[in-house]
């Protein structure tokens, strides 16, 4: 694969890369539409075991249910984007202009995949349940492979070279996966102990690398390096810049009401869903009012238009669903599952958006 190494140049890929870039967005996003059904339909903890193999479902003999199916589909989808983001990892750092930052961190990547694969072999095999198995020699080494790898990323990204916020965030990305994964199977492992509190932190945190996934595939793409194809105003940056920040908060009071069922939450969550509205309609006016957006910007704007939209409707129907008692006592049917997941879905959509038009409005700091 030829990738352009001059320290200068604006960074341009092959579309085979463009394409497993997009590709691995995708792939996060299947894997956190499995993962919504998986707490939709409240089957996480179907199969108590953890870890597991890709080809579990293969191996057991009982005949497994339709959680099963469903959980393990999040578990299998979950080793995909792993492995789509390692070869995404190795392509995008193989541009850097220094050897010693490239083969560094291509090394601390081996070291931290390495040392999580060992860890989680040293904890399938432990004699108890408990939190000393996880603290085990695999996942320190994992650990120290992660440091350095983030410390080579923080090389590049003062290197100022073409490129390098793309291997920082896949850097970031990675990173994210493999603490993501840990997150779902300890999730499991520490049900007893810990309750649904990291049933909560695994799907927050899985929106930070979805939103990271899709904004790799964007700056992957040929148009990225065009300064005047992605024009903004400053009020319109100003917006964007507390746009993507206020989604994320609007996110996690969500989190905790689906998992907790916090009350504070079901005040907050509604609140700022108001904000984040507010927010929305004030930056198209911008956009389309004022012209204070090129055509690329405007773009996001319909996008996040079209997602605020359905996202009130899908809003409301789940709350009006949530609120009534007889309601909740009854089976989750498949229109219940579907404006849940949906709503959860949009609700990652829109910080994806809101991620990509804060990194496109302010891409003259990333170039």
């Amino acid at each position: 694969m030829n990738l352009e190494r001059n320290p200068t140049a604006a960074m341009t890929y092959p579309p085979v890369l463009r394409i497993w870039s997009a590709l691995t967005a995708v792939v996060a996003f299947v894997t956190i539409l499995m993962g919504t059904l998986v707490t939709t339909f409240h089957v996480g903890m179907t199969d108590p075991l953890w870890p597991t193999a890709p080809w579990h479902l293969l191996l057991i003999e009982k005949v497994p249910n339709f959680g099963f199916y469903v959980e393990h589909t999040h578990r299998i989808v979950g080793y995909l984007i792993g492995t789509l983001v390692l070869v995404q990892t190795v392509c995008l750092w193989w541009s850097s202009p220094s050897k010693l930052r490239r083969w560094g961190a291509i090394a601390a990547m081996v070291v931290t995949s390495a040392g999580t694969a060992y860890g989680m072999r040293l904890v399938k095999t432990a004699d108890s349940r408990s939190m000393e198995a996880l603290g085990n020699v695999g996942f320190l080494i994992a650990a120290l492979g992660a440091v350095s790898f983030l410390t080579c990323a923080g090389f590049e990204l003062a290197s100022r070279s073409a490129g390098r916020w793309q291997r920082c965030f896949v850097t970031l990305v990675l990173v994210g996966v493999i603490v993501q994964g840990l997150l779902g199977g300890m999730r499991v492992y520490l049900n007893e102990i810990l309750g649904p509190w990291l049933a909560v932190i695994h799907g927050l945190f899985a929106q930070s690398v979805f939103a990271l996934s899709v904004l790799l595939a964007v700056m992957t793409t040929t148009d990225w390096n065009s300064l005047t194809d992605w024009f903004a105003s400053r009020p319109v940056r100003l917006v964007s810049l507390f746009l993507a920040p206020l989604v994320f908060v609007q996110i996690i009071f969500g989190g905790l009401l689906r998992h907790l069922d916090w009350p504070l939450a079901a005040r907050l969550h509604p609140m700022l869903a108001f904000a984040v509205a507010i927010v929305v309609v004030v930056l198209l006016a911008q956009v389309f009012m004022a012209g204070d957006g090129s055509r690329a910007v405007r773009r996001l704007g319909y996008l996040l238009g079209i997602f605020l939209i359905a996202q009130v409707i899908l809003g409301v129907e789940a709350f009006v669903r949530a609120s009534n008692p007889e309601l909740r006592q009854l089976p989750v049917t498949v229109p219940d599952a579907a404006i849940r997941s949906l709503h959860v879905l949009i609700g990652f959509g829109i910080f994806a958006t809101s991620t990509v038009l804060l990194a496109r409005t302010w891409k003259a700091k990333l170039l």
